[in-house]
């Protein structure tokens, strides 16, 4: 049941379900207790499989050892650098039945940002790839943490130890660190697991935020946060007894991935299926055909390129159930376009939420109109509250007005980890959490998120929404994908720039074509000055698209071309310069 303010932008979920207070570890037991041969874990690129019974004597294998071996005792932390894999889903498990906190760190990370990682989060033992590892074609991990520049670096830092996931050839270790294989050490015998007293408030894992500037932000969650996300998000969207069988082509390294995906196969008895190591396509649509996956957990990045393939293959996909997209904010064309791909799909959920918030904090529920699944970001789940506030003041906004939506509750993070500052910044003294998202709140409570804060465009003192435009864009059936950012003007502050992937290569659509279409759509001043038809999207790690690198790619452009970033009286010359990117413009 939600409250919501009779004309404030107010709610708060007043839910009869419980909290979970049960810590994973005894909730594994649970599950191993009731069905032990159940299969709970498939790795379509390792042709692994793993019941319950066996996930949980991996896991207590790989946690003896390090409360043995490297003397990892609660409250300590590990990390782990390297793509999925059943090994990293045993490793989670095992920080949590010693009470350890996990530390997931990006595989594409480089040197400094390792470095930064391992001194910061004070990790004591390090899982990666091994040196003879197909994974080395991901990154290569062995020169990085070889590398003088990154020994350097971490100097002072707690790590001593890197255990290899896979391998086990002959390795030298150095007097500043000892390498290990995780097949020795699981074939050792050690001593019992003494009784760990494990609590569900005690810290379980350290996310690292890639921050838009700075270093990034380590983000401390509690188990009681990651297990209730998952157990209040499955009231939402579960349609019957049956479990669900999740296919996952998100990275653990994210909250996406890791909360939703891993830790809610576990908390809601689902079988959890792997796609490989890293996206595709292909391999994401065999893992739902084979496996008979009924729940997708996807970014819309990802759900765009699984709807190419199939139409372009004429594949037949019935499994599929649910569908829960985050991560970014969806337009209506990709919406239909879903429904029509997947007749058979009963509910296309946009899920709204973040690190800090534990992973999710508005869904719609399987009970709400379709119009409200479709179209907004569900209601704030269970015991939480939410309010949209002036982005100048703090106040609260009336219904249906845009402003800053603010989360308090359960889920909202322990804090940034040795940053009080950062934390201070981010939750009020009240324990609200300021998201920076924009949004709207309309009389049932139900939330639209518009577009992030920082995204929004000033231009001549006029605030202007890049969703907004980037959803009319998206009306064009020619058009595959459009990103609206803005690049500083001298005179008007900043100026609207789009880039605009079309759906086929080779169209003769032309940046004025589109503008032309805009014109009849939207008010002159949030027509883009600047038009791009690009090839390709730059894209982060978790394959969302990065209007950071497309900003930098566009002023590195003008740049080049011009002495002056006056842009309001310069236009780009040729574009092709920029590889792989950049083509017609105006």
């Amino acid at each position: 049941m939600a409250y919501v303010h009779r004309y404030l932008s107010y709610c708060q979920n007043l839910s009869n379900t419980p909290h979970l207070i049960e810590t994973l570890p005894e909730i594994l037991s649970v599950r191993v207790e009731e069905n032990g041969d159940k299969i709970c874990l498939v790795s379509r690129d390792e042709n692994v499989k793993k019941t319950y019974r066996e996930l949980w004597d991996d896991s207590h294998l790989i946690a003896t050892s390090l409360y043995d071996e490297f003397v990892i005792r609660r409250g300590d932390t590990i990390g782990i650098w390297s793509p999925n894999s059943v090994a990293w889903v045993s490793v989670k498990l095992a920080a949590d039945i010693l009470g350890a906190i996990l530390c997931p760190v990006n595989p594409y990370f480089k040197v400094d940002e390792l470095a930064f990682v391992v001194n910061h989060s004070k990790m004591k033992v390090l899982f990666m790839p091994s040196p003879e590892s197909t994974l080395q074609a991901f990154n290569n991990f062995t020169e990085i943490v070889n590398d003088p520049k990154f020994l350097g670096q971490i100097n002072k830092s707690l790590l001593s130890n890197i255990i290899y996931l896979d391998g086990k050839s002959e390795i030298k270790s150095t007097s500043r660190m000892k390498f290990h294989f995780l097949e020795d050490l699981s074939s050792r015998k050690y001593q019992q697991l003494p009784k760990i007293l494990l609590d569900s408030d005690d810290s379980c894992v350290l996310m690292y935020t890639s921050g838009t500037s700075g270093k990034p932000k380590g983000v401390l969650l509690s188990t009681f946060m990651t297990v209730n996300n998952c157990h209040f998000a499955h009231k939402r969207y579960a349609t019957d007894d049956t479990q669900d069988i999740i296919c996952c082509p998100l990275p653990f390294f994210h909250c996406f991935g890791l909360i939703l995906c891993l830790v809610s196969s576990i908390v809601n008895n689902c079988t959890l299926v792997l796609t490989g190591s890293r996206f595709d396509a292909e391999s994401t649509i065999s893992s739902i055909v084979d496996h008979c996956c009924s729940l997708l957990i996807c970014t819309p990045t990802i759900m765009l390129d699984i709807l190419k393939c199939i139409e372009a293959r004429n594949i037949s996909v019935d499994s599929l159930k649910n569908c829960i997209l985050g991560g970014a904010p969806l337009n209506d064309s990709l919406m239909k376009r879903i429904q029509l791909v997947f007749p058979k799909l009963m509910n296309v959920y946009n899920a709204y939420g973040s690190t800090e918030l534990s992973l999710c904090a508005t869904l719609a529920s399987k009970d709400d109109p379709k119009g409200k699944i479709f179209e907004t970001n569900g209601r704030v789940i269970d015991h939480l509250e939410c309010k949209i506030t002036d982005t100048s003041t703090g106040n609260i906004l009336e219904h249906n007005l845009m402003g800053e939506l603010w989360i308090r509750g359960w889920s909202v993070m322990l804090g940034y980890h040795d940053d009080e500052e950062k934390t201070k910044n981010a939750v009020s003294i009240s324990r609200w959490y300021k998201t920076g998202d924009i949004a709207t709140m309309d009389c049932e409570g139900f939330i639209t998120v518009v577009d992030r804060s920082k995204e929004m465009i000033i231009r001549g003192g006029v605030n202007i929404y890049p969703k907004e435009i980037e959803n009319c864009l998206m009306e064009d059936s020619s058009i595959s994908e459009a990103y609206v950012f803005g690049i500083p003007d001298q005179r008007l502050g900043e100026q609207i720039c789009a880039w605009i992937k079309l759906e086929k290569d080779g169209s003769k659509v032309t940046p004025n074509d589109i503008k032309d279409q805009l014109k009849h759509k939207i008010a002159y001043f949030k027509i883009p000055k600047y038009v791009f038809i690009v090839q390709d999207i730059p894209r982060t790690p978790t394959f969302k698209a990065s209007k950071l690198k497309m900003r930098e790619m566009t002023m590195e452009k003008f740049a080049r071309n011009h002495e002056s970033l006056d842009t309001s009286e310069m236009l780009p010359k040729k574009l092709t310069e920029v590889p792989g990117a950049l083509e017609k413009a105006e």
